[in-house]
């Protein structure tokens, strides 16, 4: 079920594998020992901000990744956000969304993906939304040109 929206629109939580959201969490828990390690070193006041600065940033991107991943379908695009990372990707440039398990980095937290192709070459967009058959239903309504083939979406060839 979608987050919030209408049929033909609505936002996506992503689906959260347990061993990557366990990995994701531990980073900043390292970062924490790796901070309190850090200010009883004996090392220059400039290199401790430095290294700080950075275990802080580690910190943060996995957090955001792991708690700001969602998909939103809008009528006329799909709005991919991971983190800092955002993605807009028009529905009619989409030829295919399919069951995928692909293990290539990408916007979903679980390997249980969906494979966005999209004409005109970009790279393919992987997604892991954690309600995949409404996720499914709003591209589909939002989109008619892509029908239902099983349990992925494909463009209708224009005869």
């Amino acid at each position: 079920m979608p987050v919030s929206g209408t049929k033909r629109t609505g936002e996506f939580t992503a689906r959260a594998d347990l061993w990557l959201a366990l990995v994701l969490s531990a980073v900043p828990v390292v970062s924490l020992w790796a901070f309190a390690r850090l200010i009883r070193a004996e090392a220059t006041v400039t290199a401790k901000l430095l290294l700080s600065l950075v275990l802080i940033a580690a910190a943060g991107f996995s957090l955001w990744c792991l708690f700001g991943t969602r998909y939103r379908v809008t009528p006329d695009a799909l709005i991919v956000r991971a983190g800092p990372l955002r993605w807009r990707v028009p529905l009619d440039s989409i030829v295919e969304i399919a069951p995928d398990r692909n293990l290539l980095a990408s916007a979903s937290l679980s390997f249980e993906r969906l494979r966005v192709r999209m004409a005109g070459g970009p790279p393919d967009l992987y997604l892991s939304p954690h309600d995949r058959k409404g996720f499914l239903e709003c591209i589909e309504a939002a989109c008619p040109a892509l029908q239902r083939a099983g349990g992925r979406l494909i463009r209708r060839s224009s005869a």
